[in-house]
């Protein structure tokens, strides 16, 4: 049976280049969020130029000598005509002209003036003068640090004064059309400021100045899209009368505050989701990489400060003439809190965010609960009881993570490459441990570290391995070893049928109340029990022009069907209800499932039968719909879509409304869902480690699919000389991982794929006697 829904074209938010995303709910215009197009960031680069340093400078040697502008106050009167030199082409070659401007609205603290062709050509209307007016100079909104306020007094009473070099006490805000001074449609210059303006060297106006884009014409692209422009845009100028040679770092995380200070929404914080992303040095600027989780990076570490410090302290940083960590330390010291404390404390937010437990672990402003990062590798402590030796990077000011779950008297190694002082002592080690009681304690702990045991059994032990120096430029490798013991007989067979991602144009909602449902069918190990179920469902509010706020609520059914005599989902033999644990973003094309957790369910999932479907449906409780990405599986159509009317139908024969007959987009796919089962063991005591397996055999690796690393175990019967290869696809070997002879029991290996790119591996365990070969899922 062909199953119809319903197309709406959505646009991706953060995925540059995505294609459509289908949803069944009322068509709407999409609505491009301020990352696409791509927004050129140039107001760092502007300042760095010859001209505008020397301008700079000048300003400062000015101020330093007293001899500052003599108030100057005007009568400014809407209506009134004037000239200002402008910047264009400012993405290749930047280059001032004059153009014309008319006053459309004034205060006693700022002016909003239009350039004459944009308002002939009625880019910019009385309407939106009316917003920008509101929103700069009058009130901001719910959320903001005062909205009976504008940005521009918001900004001036936290951050401090705007330099003021022509003594009329106040800012011109300039709206025109910029110019990139690029073929390339995509690229976008919202706004800027430059210190060229701030003396007679410059060049340009010498007047405290904002200058807004209104390209393509506020018609198209909202007025209220510069609003947080104008905020960030503002912090800097402001910085200007305060700081000759602070680090792009610094700056930019205060710009990047100042937007949510005013009540404006940070960008989603998606570089959390790659532990590659997140290991970059913490102050570094890696503009030619990907300038906007830079710009993620400097916004979520001057909002954890937010947390500790409070507005009024952290927008004094602006004020600070220390450059960097100095700038840094000195107001941290100043409210009696230690600089490396608070570092590793930022970390452990980041992973944890639980700050009703722990309070310094975690953020309370709205916008940035929910927000957790990946960990870089995860061991089910009831796989294995050893994480042999490993070596890892960890950028200066960075962390990396280690999590262990469901172990036993943990014993952790953890020493530098190098193990000189020096080296070492740029390193902190926090070991946090979740008693099985919920309950969190930890450590921290200078290197080395050897054998040190933490007795007691855990939920989980997280190993944040910090470095602590962010000013320095060199990373530091890090060799990690750990065992414990386990409470699982049994071997862990994970089974995923995805590789990942989600394919852009497989997007559909199950905007159905709690009737919409998808599920995978499963065929599990024999004697295996169910333990974990990951998902990976997107919602409506991931989504631009949904309407739906980000702090929805995100609930979803999980279900397990048996399978009916016509291959379909039959009666439902289990359910739970579960709120979504994952971070708010915007959604990604690559997938981020998350967990459930089956062990205290145990006894109803006692007497499953050989094979069944996985899934997940509404709850029809709220609007927040979930919406399904496919991945690519052309091997068998295992998957199947329900939809209001309750009847099942078959992936590969969902067709979307208005497609041609025949049509059907989600042929070759598969609905994203993954399983963690038990082989072969129970919850006894763990009595017989050194009894010998009784044949040879290779498990499939874990995690799996990985990001950098996964570990492959394998039992050998008797002692053999034992080779494990890793292959690409094409047959070549990728990585050897072990050629010795080795004794009879159990044995592992971790393979580390940096180099590597994401997809398909191959991996062979050749005895002499026998082979064996499994496949294995890189996703970077």
């Amino acid at each position: 049976m062909t199953i119809r829904l319903n197309a709406l074209c959505f646009a991706m938010l953060a995925v540059a280049g995505a294609g459509p995303l289908f949803a069944q709910e009322t068509p709407q215009t999409p609505i491009s969020d301020r990352e696409s197009p791509r927004i050129l960031h140039v107001t760092d680069r502007l300042n760095r130029l010859p001209e505008a340093v020397r301008s700079l400078e000048a300003f400062h040697a000015n101020k330093a000598a007293g001899k500052r502008a003599e108030p100057a106050p005007r009568v400014y009167a809407v209506g009134m005509m004037t000239s200002f030199r402008v910047l264009k082409n400012l993405a290749t070659s930047p280059i001032w002209e004059t153009k014309e401007f008319e006053l459309k609205a004034t205060s006693d603290i700022a002016n909003i003036w239009v350039e004459t062709g944009e308002l002939t050509l009625e880019h910019v209307t009385d309407a939106d003068v009316a917003v920008l007016d509101e929103a700069l100079l009058r009130t901001t909104p719910a959320g903001s640090i005062d909205a009976t306020k504008g940005i521009v007094a918001n900004n001036n009473a936290y951050f401090g004064a705007p330099p003021d070099v022509d003594g009329d006490g106040q800012l011109d805000i300039l709206l025109y059309d910029i110019s990139e001074g690029t073929t390339d449609g995509n690229i976008y210059i919202a706004g800027y400021v430059t210190s060229s303006d701030l003396s007679l060297f410059g060049g340009g106006n010498n007047k405290d100045i904002l200058y807004l884009d209104t390209s393509p014409g506020l018609t198209s692209r909202p007025v209220t899209e510069l609003l947080s422009t104008a905020a960030h845009e503002h912090q800097h100028l402001i910085h200007f009368n305060y700081d000759l040679n602070e680090l792009t770092f610094v700056n930019e995380g205060q710009s990047e505050w100042a937007e949510v200070l005013n009540g404006y929404l940070p960008r989603p914080m998606t570089y959390l989701l790659n532990p590659t992303l997140y290991n970059i040095g913490l102050m570094s600027w890696e503009e030619s990489v990907n300038v906007l989780d830079d710009y993620r990076r400097a916004g979520l570490y001057t909002a954890y400060l937010a947390e500790r410090l409070g507005p009024a302290v952290t927008a004094s940083i602006t004020r600070n003439a220390g450059r960097g960590r100095t700038g840094y330390e000195a107001v941290l010291t100043g409210a009696g809190l230690n600089y490396t404390q608070v570092l590793l404390d930022y970390h452990s937010a980041n992973l944890l965010n639980l700050p009703r437990i722990l309070p310094n672990f975690g953020y309370d402003h709205p916008d940035y609960v929910g927000i957790t990062s990946i960990p870089s590798a995860v061991t089910d402590g009831r796989s294995v009881q050893a994480t042999p030796p490993t070596t890892f990077s960890v950028a200066p000011g960075a962390a990396q993570y280690q999590v262990w779950s469901d172990v036993q008297n943990f014993v952790l190694t953890v020493d530098t490459s190098d193990p000189i002082a020096t080296i070492r002592s740029r390193m902190l080690v926090r070991v946090i441990k979740e008693a099985q009681d919920g309950a969190y304690t930890y450590e921290d702990l200078p290197l080395p570290i050897t054998n040190r045991l933490f007795a007691g059994s855990f939920d989980r032990i997280i190993v944040q391995t910090t470095h602590v120096r962010p000013e320095l430029s060199s990373t530091v490798s890090v060799g990690l070893s750990a065992s414990w013991l386990t409470e699982l007989t049994g071997s862990i067979v994970s089974e995923s049928f995805d590789d990942g991602s989600a394919i852009s144009g497989t997007f559909f909602s199950l905007s159905s109340g709690a009737s919409g449902a998808v599920a995978t069918r499963f065929d599990p190990p024999a004697d295996s029990r169910l333990l974990e179920v990951g998902l990976a469902p997107f919602y409506l509010n991931q989504f631009a022009g949904a309407g739906i706020p980000a702090d929805a609520g995100r609930d979803v059914e999980l279900r397990i069907w048996a399978v009916a005599p016509d291959g379909s989902p039959g009666d439902v033999l289990f359910s739970k209800v579960i709120e979504d644990p994952r971070a708010y973003t915007g959604a990604q094309l690559t997938l981020n499932h998350f967990t459930i957790d089956l062990e205290d369910d145990a006894e109803a999932l006692d007497d499953l039968p050989a094979s069944y479907y996985i899934g997940y449906g509404e709850t029809g409780v709220d609007v927040n719909y979930m919406v399904v990405g496919a991945s690519a599986y052309p091997d068998e159509d295992r998957s199947f879509v329900r939809r209001s009317s309750g009847q099942w139908g078959a992936l590969w024969e969902t067709q979307f409304e208005g497609e041609d007959e025949g049509a059907f987009p989600l042929e070759g796919s598969i609905i994203p869902i993954r399983a963690t089962f038990l082989v072969g063991g129970a919850p006894v005591a763990n009595e017989d480690e050194d009894v010998l397996p009784r044949r040879t055999a290779l498990e499939q690796n874990f995690p799996n699919p990985f990001t950098l690393t996964t570990t492959i175990r394998y039992e050998l019967e008797s002692a053999a000389h034992v080779r494990l290869t890793v292959y690409d696809l094409l047959g070549r070997p990728v990585g050897q991982l072990v050629d010795a002879l080795q004794p009879a029991g159990r044995h592992g290996a971790t393979f580390h794929a940096e180099s590597l790119a994401s997809g398909l591996y191959l991996y062979t365990l050749d005895t002499g006697a026998d082979v064996f070969t499994r496949r294995m899922m890189l996703v970077k």
